[in-house]
């Protein structure tokens, strides 16, 4: 593969024009999970899925205290990541934030896109005075897991899932 000139990719803030590019990325990550590990929810139902994660993309947008950044290649998203605002009330640092939905298309991952666009969270985090940031992978996702402890991310807690 060949390496693409890091100019050519614009990282910005997400506005509603992006919104139905933003949301087949979303809908490609709800779909790719499933298929790296175990998914207690079941099989996905691709049309309600699309429903919930146009809704949760809405509410993002329109948040203030929410974004999502997007990477363009010839003005067509090809990656994006969501973060939120979260407090996280009796701790010394209290202002935190959780990252989610990464997610680079195929054909531009190992390009830096998604350290692009983590920086770029980071800078909007910082100037809302975020001290500490939380991003959840899921470590039979080897790339993930490599991706997200190169960034610095340590595990903490372990969430784990099991069908009745």
């Amino acid at each position: 593969m060949v390496k693409q000139n890091a100019s050519l990719y614009r990282i910005k803030q997400a506005t509603v024009k992006e919104q139905d590019e933003i949301l087949e990325h979303w809908v490609a990550l709800t779909t790719f999970l499933p298929q790296q590990h175990l998914c207690p929810f079941g099989a996905v139902d691709i049309g309600a899925r699309t429903l919930q994660l146009k809704g949760a993309l809405q509410n993002t947008l329109e948040a203030p205290q929410a974004t999502i950044f997007i990477c363009e290649l010839d003005q067509v998203v090809v990656g994006s990541i969501a973060t939120v605002l979260n407090q996280q009330g009796g701790y010394e640092r209290p202002s935190s934030s959780v990252l989610f939905n990464l997610w680079v298309e195929e054909s531009q991952r190992r390009q830096g896109v998604a350290g692009r666009l983590l920086e770029s969270a980071y800078t909007w985090l910082t100037q809302h005075g975020v001290t500490s940031v939380q991003a959840g992978w899921h470590p039979d996702n080897i790339v993930a897991d490599a991706f997200w402890k190169k960034q610095g991310f340590q595990n903490y807690e372990v969430i784990s899932a099991r069908q009745l």
